[in-house]
């Protein structure tokens, strides 16, 4: 995962240039976006991570299926597939150690590409995923309408699990209809283990989120994957 830009503060000051900035992506993706650049980005992440699991592979390191976020343009961009397998092949890694997330918010012009796509990569052996389900234009449509293997479930239906008997009802009929489905289900945002315990009751295939781990530096992921128990 890209977590930001590094730029140096004050080329005048050797010191500062030892300490970067980090910009968060909040702070230059709306300008990519505006250039209709986010491609750019999206295949270079890709690459970036292609790069790190085939070093791993070769080091006999331990390695977990990596996922890749890409935008709704590059998503549905005519050569979108032809480029990511030329980029895979290039590395050399495993079809199943590759995931491509896409957040379903394409208008409704774009909604057939987005479709056509999807059932391209689901063919042709990608694992794809459909990032924050449950708000905005992600809905019950996509579970008929989409091929893709994951549902990941955003994080705002999680946050009052506890608390909202109408929102487990909703969530354990969306986690019931993917079984159904054979689609794995991933809830984002777990942060107690409390809402752990419902979900795992539920049937909830994976979870993410604080209670295991903030986002990490690359170095100190790999280290923790390093000395991970093998499932």
């Amino acid at each position: 995962m890209i977590m930001g830009f590094s730029l140096p503060h004050d080329h005048k000051n050797i010191n500062s240039v030892n300490r970067p900035e980090v910009l968060a992506p909040g702070q230059f993706m709306p300008l990519l976006e505006s250039l209709h650049r986010t491609y750019l980005l999206d295949y270079f992440v890709f690459e970036e991570v292609c790069r790190f699991l085939r070093h791993r592979l070769d080091a006999g390191l331990p390695v977990v299926p990596v996922s890749s976020n890409f935008s709704r343009h590059t998503f549905i961009m005519p050569d979108f597939l032809d480029r990511l397998e030329a980029i895979r092949r290039r590395h050399a890694v495993p079809l199943p150690l590759l995931q491509v997330e896409i957040t379903e918010t394409v208008d409704a012009a774009d909604h057939a590409a987005f479709q056509s796509m999807a059932r391209r990569l689901h063919t042709h052996g990608f694992c794809l995923a459909i990032d924050d389900f449950g708000v905005a234009h992600a809905n019950l449509a996509t579970l008929a309408e989409v091929d893709f293997s994951v549902l990941k479930l955003d994080k705002r239906l999680i946050h009052s699990l506890e608390s909202n008997p109408r929102l487990l009802k909703i969530l354990e009929m969306l986690i019931l209809t993917s079984h159904a489905l054979r689609i794995n289900t991933v809830a984002e945002g777990v942060e107690r283990h409390e809402q752990l315990d419902i979900l795992s009751g539920m049937g909830c295939h994976e979870v993410q989120g604080f209670l295991f781990s903030r986002p990490l530096p690359l170095e100190e992921f790999q280290k923790k994957l390093d000395t991970a128990a093998p499932c």
